[in-house]
């Protein structure tokens, strides 16, 4: 087998590991939400993939307490400046630790 076609049957997870430095076992965990991905290892994740952490996370909500945040910039902008809304119902307590 050439070096060639065992480079194109990679399986796109070794790919990511690679190119990232994360394991393919930890990219396995937060795929499946079995492990917390600490900010560090999403922004090398996102760093190889070519997109920004802000993109991946723009619109977000989650649904057990209420919490939104979304852009209210353009995604686009040539600024580079990014203006997000979070929105938190009152009363509700987000804990500082996962």
């Amino acid at each position: 087998m050439s070096a060639h076609s065992e480079h194109s049957n990679e399986r796109p997870s070794a790919k990511l590991a690679a190119r990232s430095g994360v394991s393919r076992a930890m990219i396995g965990r937060v795929e499946r939400a079995q492990g917390s991905a600490t900010a560090s290892l999403l922004g090398r994740l996102c760093s190889a993939l070519d997109v920004s952490l802000s993109d991946v996370v723009a619109n977000w909500r989650d649904l057990n307490n209420g919490y939104r945040r979304r852009h209210a910039s353009p995604m686009d902008a040539a600024s580079g400046i990014e203006i997000i809304v979070v929105d938190l119902p009152a009363g509700t307590r987000v804990p500082d630790r996962p």
